[in-house]
C-alpha cells in the first residue's frame, strides 16, 4: 500500500537481526496492485546490526529483506521518520517494532489472524469430519448434531470477533494505509472458506467512515466511488405458476430476498427459522420472496409444500447461472438481503437469532 498521507522525506531504520547469516539487508517498497515490491535501499549488517537511512516521500507498506531471501523478516509503515526492528530469523513473524504505533498494530493484526485462520481451519475440518459419521446406537443423531452446531458456533463466534476486532482497528488507526491493509487481507482471508469478510452493508459503511477519516487517499476515494449501491438492484422472475414477479413490486415493505435450493441442505435446515420468522412478522409489513437456484420445477414446488413455506416465490431454474445470483454476487447458499420499504439494503446474511435480531430492530 502507498500514496498515503506524507510522513515526511527522511526515514531511518535500524536494529538487530538474530541467528542469521545476513550480510544486506534490503529496504523495499510495497504496492496495492500486486506488482513485486521495489527496493529502494539496503545497508551492510555488521554483527547482526544495520541501518538505512533513506529518502521515502509517502507513507507506504515496507518490507525488509535478508541477502537473497525469497521472504521479507519484516513489515512494516513508515508513520514515524525514525523506526527500530528486533528480527529473530529463526521464530518467523516474530518481529519487535518500537517508534511506529501503525506497525505495532499492523503486527498484532497478523498475528491474531494466523491464529484464528488456524483455529478456524481446525474448525472447517471438525466439521466435515462430523459430517461423515454415521450415528448408531451409542452415537445418536441428536449428539451429532449437537457436536455439529457447537463446531458451528464456535466458528462463527471466532470470525465474528475476528472482524469486530479488525474494525475497530481501522476505525481507530491513524495510517490509511494500516486500514487498507487490514481491509484487504481480510477480503483475501474469507475468501479461502468461501465467504465474504463484509456484507454490502457493511463495505458501505466501512469505507464512508474510512472516507470521513482519510479523506486525502486516493485508493479509498477510488473505493468510495466503486463500492458496491446499498439499493437493491431490481428483477423479475417467473413465480411458481410462472409468471414474471419483480422484487419492486414489493416495495413499501420490508423484503427478505432469500435465496435457497431443494437440493442444499443447509437451506432445508434455515427454512423452520425463516418460517417462523414469517409467522411472526408477516403482519407487521414483511414479506418474503423466496429465490431458489433449483433446475427442477417439480422439486422446487415440492420443497416449498413439504417446508410449509407460504410466501412469494420465483426461480429462473437456471441453478448458479439465475439472474439474480450474478446481480447479487451470491457465492453461497443459504443467503438473504433484508429490504426496506425504500429499496435499500439494511442487513445481510442473517440466519437463526440474527434473523430475528434484525426484524425487531426493523420491525418494530
Amino acid at each position: 500500500m502507498s500514496c498515503g498521507k506524507k510522513s515526511g522525506n527522511n526515514l531511518t531504520v535500524e536494529g538487530i537481526i538474530k541467528n542469521g547469516t545476513a550480510k544486506m539487508v534490503y529496504l523495499e517498497q510495497n504496492h496495492p496492485d500486486g506488482t513485486p515490491p521495489v527496493i529502494i535501499d539496503s545497508a551492510n549488517v555488521e554483527k547482526g546490526a544495520f541501518r538505512i537511512k533513506s529518502m521515502v516521500q509517502e507513507e507506504s507498506l515496507l518490507s525488509l529483506r535478508a541477502d537473497k531471501s525469497m521472504y521479507p523478516f519484516a513489515q512494516f509503515i513508515n508513520d514515524r521518520n525514525s523506526i527500530t526492528i528486533e528480527a529473530d530469523l529463526s521464530l518467523p513473524g516474530e518481529v519487535k517494532v518500537s517508534g511506529s504505533p501503525s506497525s505495532e498494530s499492523l503486527i498484532a493484526f497478523n498475528k491474531k489472524m494466523n491464529e484464528d485462520g488456524h483455529a478456524m481451519s481446525a474448525a472447517v475440518n471438525d466439521y466435515q469430519g462430523l459430517s461423515q459419521k454415521k450415528t448408531n446406537d451409542s452415537f445418536s443423531k441428536k449428539e451429532l448434531d449437537s457436536l455439529k452446531l457447537k463446531v458451528i458456533s464456535d466458528y462463527s463466534m471466532r470470525a465474528s470477533a475476528l472482524k469486530t476486532y479488525s474494525q475497530n482497528l481501522m476505525f481507530n488507526s491513524e495510517s490509511s494505509i494500516l486500514s487498507l491493509y487490514i481491509l484487504g487481507s481480510l477480503q483475501d482471508f474469507f475468501q479461502q472458506f468461501g465467504e465474504h469478510a463484509f456484507s454490502k452493508v457493511e463495505m458501505k459503511t466501512i469505507v464512508d467512515r474510512l472516507s470521513e477519516k482519510f479523506p486525502s487517499d486516493p485508493i479509498i476515494a477510488k473505493m468510495k466511488s466503486t463500492v458496491p449501491s446499498d439499493v437493491a438492484a431490481d428483477f423479475s422472475l417467473p413465480d411458481t405458476s410462472g409468471k414474471p414477479l419483480s422484487l419492486s413490486s414489493l416495495k413499501g415493505k420490508y423484503v427478505l430476498v432469500d435465496f435457497w435450493a431443494s437440493w442444499c441442505k443447509p437451506c432445508r435446515e434455515e427454512n423452520p427459522n425463516v418460517v417462523a420468522a414469517w409467522k411472526s412478522f408477516s403482519n407487521k409489513n414483511f414479506t418474503i420472496l423466496g429465490v431458489s437456484l433449483d433446475q427442477d420445477k417439480k422439486q422446487w414446488l415440492g420443497a416449498i409444500h413439504s417446508d410449509s413455506l407460504t410466501w412469494n416465490h420465483v426461480s429462473d431454474l437456471k441453478y448458479w447461472n439465475s439472474e439474480a445470483v450474478a446481480l447479487y454476487n451470491v457465492r453461497s447458499i443459504p443467503y438473504n438481503f433484508l429490504v426496506d420499504p425504500e429499496g435499500k439494503i439494511v442487513a445481510e446474511d442473517i440466519r437463526g437469532p440474527e434473523l430475528f435480531a434484525a426484524l425487531n430492530q426493523f420491525l418494530k
